[in-house]
C-alpha cells in the first residue's frame, strides 16, 4: 500500500483573526503554528517517509521542513498544491464578507461550479491539485509520501481521491496541523484517516 499522508500548514495570525488566506497571502506561521508543526513531525516520525511535498507559500513549506528534518529529507516545492486563488476576498475578515469563503463556491441548482470574483473555484483547485498528486506518488506502489498543504486544496484531493462530488467539501473539514491519510492499493483508494489532531493534544 501506497499512504498519501495530508498534513495542513500549522496556525496564522489571519487563522486567528479569520481572514481569508488563499493562495496570494503568504502569511508565516505563528507561534502556535510553529509548536503545532514540531507536534505533528513528532507524530509522523514513526513512519517510514519516502517523501515529503509541499505548496510554496511560506505556512506550509514551514511544517513540511520540520516534518522533513525528522527523516533526513528536503522539501520539494510543488507550486501546485497552492491553496485556492482567492481573488478579490484574499486577506478580508470573514465578517466582512458575509460569512465562510465557502458559501461563495457553490450554487444550488448549477450544473458549474462557480468562480470566486478575480479568483478560481473549486473545480480548477482540484484540477491542478489532483495532477500534482498524480505526479507525485506516479510509480510508486508502497511507502508514504508526505504533502503539506492548505485547507480547500487537501479536502479537493480527498474528494477526488473517494469519487466524491465536490459539494461534500461542505461536510468535510482539516484543522490546522491536522494529519489526514488515504491509502492506494492498485486503483482502489481508501480514506486512512481524516483531520487527526491527537499529536496536538499536548498544546491543548
Amino acid at each position: 500500500m501506497l499512504r498519501l499522508v495530508l498534513v495542513r500548514h500549522g496556525e496564522t495570525s489571519w487563522n486567528l483573526e479569520h481572514r481569508v488566506q488563499g493562495a496570494g497571502s503568504d502569511v508565516d506561521l505563528s507561534q502556535v503554528g510553529k509548536k503545532q508543526a514540531e507536534c505533528t513531525g513528532d507524530a509522523l516520525k514513526r513512519y517510514q517517509i519516502d517523501a515529503v511535498y509541499s505548496s510554496p507559500l511560506l505556512r506550509a513549506h514551514r511544517t513540511a521542513a520540520v516534518i522533513a528534518r525528522h527523516h533526513g529529507l528536503t522539501v520539494a516545492l510543488e507550486p501546485d498544491l497552492k491553496e485556492i486563488d482567492a481573488g478579490e476576498f484574499e486577506g478580508r475578515t470573514v465578517e466582512s464578507i458575509g460569512g465562510a469563503l465557502s458559501q461563495f463556491m457553490f450554487s444550488d441548482g448549477v450544473a458549474k461550479m462557480p468562480v470566486l470574483p478575480g479568483g478560481e473555484g473549486l473545480a480548477e483547485l482540484q484540477a491542478r491539485a489532483w495532477s500534482a498528486i498524480e505526479r507525485i506518488i506516479a510509480g510508486r506502489q508502497s511507502g508514504a509520501i508526505v504533502v503539506v498543504s492548505h485547507y480547500f486544496t487537501i479536502l479537493t484531493v480527498i474528494c477526488r481521491a473517494l469519487d466524491f462530488p465536490l459539494t461534500a467539501l461542505r461536510r468535510l473539514r482539516t484543522n490546522p496541523a491536522s494529519i489526514s491519510m488515504i491509502g492506494f492499493v492498485e486503483s482502489r483508494r481508501t480514506l486512512l484517516s481524516l483531520n487527526d489532531i491527537c499529536h496536538l493534544s499536548p498544546l491543548a
